[in-house]
Order: C-alpha cells, then structure tokens, then sequence
C-alpha cells in the first residue's frame, strides 16, 4: 500500500511542477487548468504548490526505516471570480463544520477535453487568507486556500465528466472594490486592510490573524475610533460585551461578490503613520478577531423596518451665520447653507482647504446638487460610498473627484444627524498627488 500511494504522488508530482514556473498564471490561461469540488467547478487555479508525500525516519539502534506517511497540503490560489462551489466550501469550514471534498486539478486539450486529472481525495481546508484590500489598488483580489488531502493523491483519478462550467455573469473580485463597516464606527475612512489569515484546525474552533488597517484622519469621524481605543484598551472595559461585530465586503456595494461578518472584534494598537508630504494624517489600527463566516449572518437581528417619526430640522439664517474666511476654490457651494469652520495650509508642494457646511436639505438633494456642478467644473468622478442609517445619526455619503491637469483631488462627506440638518464638509487638495 505504501509503495503504491508513492508511486501515485510521484505521478502526481509532474502536474505540481509547473507552478514553480515563473509563467504560471499565462499556462492556466493558454492551456485551461481547473480545479474541481466533488463533481463542481471550483475555480480556476492561477497558483499552486504542495501534495506531496513526506514520513519520518524511524531509528532503532543502527536500523532506519520510515514512520508514518503524512500528506502535505496543497495550496493554491484563484481568480478571476470567486465560484459558488469554493464559496460552499469555504463557508463549512469558516463554520467549523470541516467539510471534506474530492478534489481534482484538470488540464484540458485545446480541444476542450480532459488531458490529465489529479485527485486529492477526502480533502479539508486548513487555511483561508482573505486577500490584501487597498483603496489604490488596480489588481484582481485573489483568494487563497490550502486544504489537506485525506489519502494519496491520484493521477488520472476517476470521475464520470468534468464539472459543468461555473454561472455566468459573476464578476471578479478587485482589491479596490471592498467596504467595512464596524458596529459604532464610520469606518469608511479605512483605505487598506492587510491580508486576513484564517487557520482552520479539526478538533478546535477556526482561529483568525489580527486584522490590521490603515486609516485616515477624518476630523468629525475619526472620533470614534480614539474612543473606542479609549474605553477599551485604556479604560479596560474589554469584557465579551465590549467586543464590536462587523462586516466585509468585496465587489459593488449593491451586489458584492464576497461578504464574510467579522465576530468578537478587539481593538488592540493605534499607531501614527509617517506623516506624507501632503499633509494627510493616516493611522495604522489592529484589531482582534474571534471569528469570521462567509455570507450574511443569518443570526444577526434584521434592523427595524419602521421609521422613527420626522424631526423638523433647526431654522437657519442664512450666509450672514457664515464663520471662517471664504469657501474653498474650485468646488461648489450649495445654496442657502451655513459655513461653519473653514482652513488651508500650504507647502512646497502643494495646498489643502477644508471648510464644514450646514444645511436644512436633504441630503439626496445635496448630493445631486454637488455632482451637477462638479461635472460642469470639469471633475471626475471618482468613489462614491453609503454607510450608516438615519435612525441612529450615523449615516453619510463620502465622494471622492479628480482633475488630472490640475492635480487635484476633493473629497466631500454628507451626513445626516438626528435634529435633521444635513451637514457638508469639503477637502480640496491641489499640487503632488
């Protein structure tokens, strides 16, 4: 039985080999490598390495001889989309259920038939890493799996036909395309989040890596975040009912493609970022994790689907209630507010303004206002974020515009509070970007 299941890797071996290959991502593409769950597609494998046989040698007196054989594990990461059935997967083993599956890796002919097939039979994951997240990010967020086969590997393994090919329409998931949002926390701000390691051991509950972000200094929301360091880590309140909950998303906020809910979150360091020639102030922010699921939490309480009763929003007077200097240059200002702080500062390289607005409209009337005039000055468009809920004050739009010839970036943040005023703050970068 041994010198079989060793013959099987060695054959197996050769069809691993070629992701040592530097152009391991142009083979898959050229020559149409898959891998299979059971009897569905699971993705294309852009990258894989492990599978092999290992044992340890026994010694007894002068005599050696191997011990028992161990399976390494296999790890491979794909893209462009993520597919229903590694989702299936993924979430049993997020849940601590420890589904095992036949794997098969497939190489196709061009003519669309199976050339070889290797199979990982009974295999389960070990390990999920979420990929890194970045605001300025322009490539595929590609995840990564490593699973533990349950027998030898097998070359030519049996299957009665490849598995049918995955749904159309699902879109690939891109580092850009991501939001968190934190129970108490406007976390919109957040503009990379390192990759999310999630170890996953039979026997014992899935442990997660710290998940570290880097987030900017907003001057309103950014409050939140200096006191939930507070109360927590200074203050001590950290007991299970002090922990925050939250939600990741990759892929359109309408539609995305991957949701995993964040469970038991700790906040755990602060730390100041070099300060950049522009003058953003950024932050580096670790939190604990205690767990992590794939899809909605079904056991998370829907919100409530009755609205709280209209405030009518405060009387304002008008301009004449306008405090600091002047508007910012080259962004609109939306009729009949109040200004109510305004500053600049200036570099060798470059100049910012900030000023904060109010106003008694609503905020989809704003929005729609700012965009208008914004196109008519040239800007484009660049990001455009909803968090929050009006119930609760917390809610807001956050925009982000360009000018390239000009070197220019403007982001504006609406809100909505609880009296039912609308608040507007701008920030207007001009020079090194």
């Amino acid at each position: 039985m041994r010198t079989a299941a060793i013959v099987a890797f060695l054959l197996a071996a050769g069809a691993f080999a070629r992701a040592q290959n530097p152009k391991t991502d142009e083979y898959v593409r050229n020559h149409g490598t898959t891998l299979d769950i059971g009897d569905q597609h699971g993705g294309r494998p852009l990258t894989w390495e492990g599978g092999g046989l290992r044992a340890a040698t026994v010694e007894a007196g002068a005599k050696r001889s191997p011990g028992a054989v161990q399976f390494e594990d296999v790890r491979f990461t794909v893209g462009p989309v993520f597919v229903p059935a590694l989702q299936e997967w993924i979430r049993g083993a997020l849940a601590g259920a420890h589904p095992t599956n036949d794997v098969y890796l497939l190489k196709y002919k061009r003519d669309g038939s199976v050339d070889k097939s290797t199979r990982f039979p009974g295999s389960r994951i070990v390990e999920v890493v979420i990929p890194e997240l970045k605001a300025d990010g322009q490539d595929q967020a590609r995840v990564t799996v490593a699973f533990q086969p349950g027998a030898a590997p097998e070359l030519g393994g049996a299957m009665a036909a490849p598995a049918p090919a995955p749904p159309a329409g699902l879109r690939p998931l891109l580092q850009n395309e991501f939001s968190l949002s934190i129970d108490g926390i406007n976390a919109s701000d957040v503009f990379k989040i390192s990759p999310i390691r999630v170890n996953i051991q039979a026997g014992s509950a899935p442990k997660v890596s710290n998940i570290v972000l880097k987030i900017y200094e907003h001057p309103v929301r950014f409050a939140a975040w200096t006191a939930w360091l507070q109360s927590f880590l200074v203050d001590g309140q950290s007991d299970d009912s002090k922990e925050k909950t939250g939600t990741l998303q990759i892929g359109k906020p309408a539609s995305p493609a991957f949701v995993c809910s964040l469970k038991g979150l700790g906040i755990v360091r602060m730390s100041p970022l070099p300060a950049e020639p522009h003058g953003i102030v950024a932050y580096e922010v670790e939190l604990y994790c205690e767990g992590v699921t794939l899809g909605a939490d079904a056991s998370a309480p829907p919100p409530p689907t009755v609205a709280p009763p209209p405030v009518a929003p405060p009387p304002l007077k008008g301009n004449a209630e306008d405090k600091g200097a002047r508007d910012p240059a080259d962004v609109p200002r939306f009729p009949d507010s109040v200004r109510t702080s305004f500053t600049s500062s200036l570099s060798r390289v470059q100049s910012e303004e900030k000023a904060e607005y109010v106003t008694a409209a609503a905020v989809d009337k704003v929005a729609t206002h700012m965009a208008d005039k914004m196109k008519e000055l040239g800007w484009t468009l660049g990001t455009r974020e909803e968090t929050g809920s009006e119930r609760d004050g917390t809610y807001r739009l956050d925009f982000r515009w360009d000018r390239e010839k000009q070197k220019q970036v403007a982001r504006l943040t609406l809100g909505r509070t609880k009296d039912g005023s609308t608040t507007i703050w701008w920030q207007v970068t001009t020079g090194k970007r």
